[in-house]
Parts: C-alpha cells; structure tokens; sequence
C-alpha cells in the first residue's frame, strides 16, 4: 500500500536566520552572548522539528493543524487518533489527501467498509488518483474476502449448532428410551410382585378354606357318629324290648301250658 500523503506548507527556518543576523550584530558591537536557536521558533517549528527527528509522538502533541497532526499520529501509529484529525480538516488544498489518509487509517484498524467510503470521497474530489485507486481496489478485495470469511465461519458456527442440537436431540431420545424401559421393568417386577401377592393370597384362602371344610366335615362326622349312636341305642332297646315281650309271652304260654296240664 502506498504511505501516507505529507502535503503542507514548508516550513521555513526564518528564526535561525533572524538569529544569525542578531548574533552577527552582537558580535559587531563587541559584546559576547550564547544564543539558543530554539528562543525563535514558534510552537508549529518546534513541531516540524521534532517531526522530523522522528519524535512523531511530541510533534503529534504541539501541531495546531488537524492534518498535520493526523499525519504525526499516523506515523506514531496511533490510527484512531489520527482519523479522528483527517476528518476535521477543511482546508480544500489538503482535502483530497486528508480523505485519502483517513482511508489509509481505517485501513491500519481493517475497517473495510469505512476506508472504501474515504477512498470513494477522495476520488470525487481528485479523479485520477492512482495510489487511491490502488488503494481502493484492494480493500474492496479485502472486504469481500473477509464477508466470505464470515459467512463461512456463520456457515460452520451454524452447522455446530445444528449438530449440538441433534446430539441432544439423541441424547434426549435415548434418556427418555432408557426412562421408558426403566418405567416397563418397574410396571413387570410390580406385576410379578402383585401376582406372587395375589398367588400367596389365594393359596391363604385356600388353606383357610381347607381348614374350614375339614373343621365342618369333622362336625357332620361327630353329629353322624352320634345320630348313628342314638340310631343303634334305640335299636338296641327295641330289640331289648321286644325280647322282654317275647320272654313274656312265652312265660305265660308256658304258664297256661302248665295250669291245663
């Protein structure tokens, strides 16, 4: 990319020379005296001075001129700064070129967008520009080729997502799966139990049966036993009966026998 455009005023350096003429005089009147150069400066020669000793960050600090100052915070790598003082310039002589480096500082901070803009506002002020043009062509590049990268990276972003969101999907299924099986055990084993339950209690009952029909058919023997016993004391009194009537009888045919005879 090509560097950052520098037009400005030259600066002259009329207090050295107003020095020199005033230690000339001095001199001619006899009289010794040590002169520092700096006495004569004004703040923007200071600045230009120390700008070009490579102080960037101290020139930066004493220029008055916004695009001046925007140049020094760009060489001292402040782009930020800088921007912000190449979009307060108004002089129409720097204009173009001011635009042209806000282009080159947004660029430094990858602000795509917003160097094509300065660039394009540049361009609209001087034409034909060639490094603006350059400069445009590339960060119009570098702009689709970062949205591509983007929206590749939306594009994986998405694809993960979707692919957490079935696993859990599965993992969803697989617990309800398990829940449900654990559910059917649980409904098996309560129906085992209830029917070993119900199993015991019916095999209860019917040994409480059994044990009520022997108690009643060992009653209905006991009252048989002792029907059959009144039964046969009855018979034997009738038979002892009617053996006391037949020795009767015979007792008095044999007294009747033996009072005819």
């Amino acid at each position: 990319m090509p560097g950052i455009k520098q037009y400005g005023p030259c600066i002259t350096d009329t207090g050295l020379v107003r020095v020199c003429v005033l230690c000339g005089m001095l001199v001619s009147l006899g009289v010794p005296v040590a002169v520092n150069a700096s006495w004569f400066r004004t703040p923007e020669q200071d600045a230009v001075q120390k700008y070009k000793t490579g102080d960037y960050q101290a020139a930066a600090e004493e220029f008055d001129d916004p695009y001046r100052r925007g140049v020094a915070l760009y060489r001292a790598g402040r782009y930020t700064e800088a921007g912000e003082a190449f979009t307060r310039v108004e002089r129409k002589e720097v204009k173009a070129d001011a635009l042209y480096n806000l282009g080159n500082s947004r660029f430094k901070r990858s602000e795509y967008e917003g160097a094509i803009a300065a660039y394009e506002e540049s361009l609209a002020l001087r034409a034909n520009d060639e490094d603006t043009l350059h400069n445009l062509g590339l960060v119009m590049k570098l702009a689709e080729q970062s949205l591509n990268e983007v929206m590749e990276e939306e594009k994986e972003e998405s694809e993960e997502e979707t692919e957490e969101e079935d696993s859990q999907s599965e993992e969803q299924q697989e617990s309800e799966e398990e829940s449900g099986e654990q559910e059917q055990e649980s409904e098996e084993e309560s129906g085992e139990q209830e029917q070993e339950s119900e199993e015991h209690s019916g095999e209860q009952e019917q040994e409480s049966e059994e044990q009520s029909g022997e108690q009643e058919s060992e009653g209905e023997s006991g009252k048989q036993d002792q029907e059959s016993e009144g039964e046969s004391g009855e018979q034997d009194q009738e038979s002892e009966g009617e053996s006391g009537e037949q020795d009767q009888e015979s007792e008095g045919e044999s007294g009747e026998q033996d009072q005819e005879s």
